[in-house]
Order: C-alpha cells, then sequence, then structure tokens
C-alpha cells in the first residue's frame, strides 16, 4: 500500500529534480557534521558490523537509509546496493 501510493505522489520526480539535486549536494556534509561525537561513532559501530557480514548476498534494499551514512562501509557492489527512506 505505501509504496503504490509513494510512486503516485512521486513517481514523476526525477535525479533532475531541484531538491533531489540539493539533497545530493548537501548529503557529504550531513554524512560528517551530523555523525560528530559519542553517537556517530556508535552509529558508525553498527553500521561496520552489519556491512561486514553481509559478503556477496546479492541485491540489497536498506529501509530507513536516512543521511545514507551506510553505503560509507558497504563494500559490495553499488549497482546491487539501493536506499529507501520515508520522507
Amino acid at each position: 500500500m505505501f509504496w503504490k501510493k509513494a510512486r503516485k505522489k512521486y513517481g514523476r520526480i526525477t535525479a533532475a529534480d531541484k531538491d533531489i539535486q540539493c539533497f545530493q549536494e548537501l548529503m557529504p556534509e550531513f554524512q560528517t557534521e551530523g555523525y560528530q561525537g559519542i553517537t556517530g561513532w556508535l552509529e558508525d559501530i553498527g553500521h561496520r558490523w552489519i556491512a561486514r557480514r553481509l559478503g556477496k548476498v546479492g541485491p540489497i534494499l536498506e529501509i530507513g537509509a536516512g543521511t545514507g551514512r551506510f553505503s560509507l562501509f558497504y563494500s559490495g557492489d553499488s549497482e546491487s546496493y539501493f536506499q529507501s527512506e520515508y520522507c
């Protein structure tokens, strides 16, 4: 049900959308400044732990990707890694 509604509402949005481009430009800043201190350190421990255990399992869908920080630790094929975030 969710994805059907999401496709209907956002299906016309592409990478050329100005909000998407703005988000992509700001992403590196979110990834570095948003993960400072002990909170970021603990988050990264979790990301590393999961990334080490994935291996070559095939396509990955990360639900609730947030700022996409896990992608910094994922060593698999980027073509097989998909992120989803509810906005």
